[in-house]
């Protein structure tokens, strides 16, 4: 008998404990959650487009560059069929050399642009990042967030507060 009290004592306790823990959850404010898609920043912000629009210019004359190749290369191949069946064979080859050649040359700038615009792209858009994160930091700090996430697997609607981030993104830059 005497273990059966003990057994009945401890479930109540255990019962009154459990009630106490979820009595001071419930206690508590709701956690107060956002989301903010970083796609839609760098793809819908002001800040990503001029930057992208600044590359663009900035590379521009490279470009160029790469197009005035690739016509050249054209037209040397054009040339090429056209007279290649007149031309002696040691010339025939010194020609394909050339045109091999420039075409070596012609792939080594396209990716040399490539990767440099890309490089440059990647660095614009880390100054993008790094000013939507200052203007996510004051809008959790206005509206009391207590976490905002950038990513995730699933979010609802109604925690996406990406509209508010790219709204005031861009009365920081200026535009609208």
């Amino acid at each position: 008998m005497k273990r059966g009290n003990a057994l009945l004592k401890l479930s109540i306790v255990l019962s009154l404990w459990l009630l106490a823990i979820a009595g001071a959850g419930a206690a508590e404010a709701p956690i107060k959650i956002g989301f903010v898609n970083p796609f839609r920043i760098e793809a819908e912000s002001s800040q990503a487009k001029q930057a992208i629009e600044d590359l663009k210019k900035e590379f521009a004359s490279r470009e160029r560059q790469v197009q005035d190749m690739e016509r050249q290369l054209k037209e040397m191949g054009e040339k090429f069929e056209r007279e290649g069946k007149g031309l002696s064979e040691l010339e025939r080859q010194a020609r394909q050399k050339e045109f091999n050649a420039r075409a070596q040359k012609l792939e080594q700038t396209k990716v040399a642009a490539t990767e440099d615009f890309e490089q440059r792209r990647r660095e614009a858009l880390a100054k993008v990042v790094a000013d939507a994160n200052a203007v996510i930091r004051r809008i959790a700090e206005a509206g009391k967030f207590d976490l905002i996430l950038q990513d995730s697997v699933f979010f609802s609607r109604q925690i996406d507060i990406t509209d508010e981030v790219l709204k005031a993104m861009a009365q920081a830059s200026g535009t609208k």
